[in-house]
């Protein structure tokens, strides 16, 4: 699983200073093809993505889509023989299973951090009402947002998100996998998420 995840460094105009303000998060890898999964907090306002792979080559990335909503974004590059990360299952997790944690805390590239799942389906964290998180105790901190969440088996079950509060105070929160998938899937079709609403 560590060779499919990736460091994002973006670069963003920032329109006060009117220079380039550096930004950074994770990413993982899920086709061979090149596609990355990761937060869209990690590159939004971006104006250049990077993505470095765990052999240290850097690679410009491009934007196929976002989903604010759910804070899923999809970049693609272009390179041979990447190693992608096997979907999981999140559906079958419950309380208590052990989770792995992979990315780049504050820049410290392919770091591990361990866990278990403290609840499923939580809501009232995310962004927009599309909630029904994974909570985990798993040492999340800036820079590891839109890195893999693993089992035991080394498969993709979760997006890492959030924290609460400004460092890690043992409350952490993903995307679901089976969510991530379905929202990874539309973008990649059609370059977003459409929803119907009533009003």
């Amino acid at each position: 699983i560590r060779e499919s995840v990736v460091n994002i460094t973006t670069q963003a105009l920032n329109p006060t200073r009117r220079r380039l303000a550096e930004g950074q998060g994770s990413g993982v890898i899920v086709s061979d093809d090149g596609y990355i999964l990761t937060n869209y907090h990690v590159i939004e306002d971006a104006e250049n993505c990077l993505v470095t792979l765990h052999n240290n080559r850097q690679l410009p990335a491009v934007l196929i889509g976002a989903d604010a909503s759910t804070d899923i974004a999809v970049l693609k590059i272009n390179h041979l023989m990447l190693h992608s990360a096997t979907w999981g299952n999140s559906g079958d997790l419950a309380a208590g299973d052990p989770v792995w944690a992979i990315g780049s805390p504050h820049g410290l590239e392919n770091s591990v951090s361990f866990g278990i799942v403290s609840a499923t389906s939580r809501d009232g964290i995310g962004r927009g009402g599309y909630d029904d998180l994974l909570q985990t105790d798993a040492a999340l901190n800036p820079g590891n947002s839109g890195g893999p969440l693993v089992n035991a088996k080394g498969h993709l079950i979760g997006i890492n998100m959030a924290i609460v509060g400004p460092s890690h105070r043992g409350i952490s929160f993903a995307i679901p996998s089976n969510k991530a998938r379905v929202i990874y899937e539309k973008i990649k079709a059609r370059g977003g998420v459409e929803r119907g609403w009533l009003g």
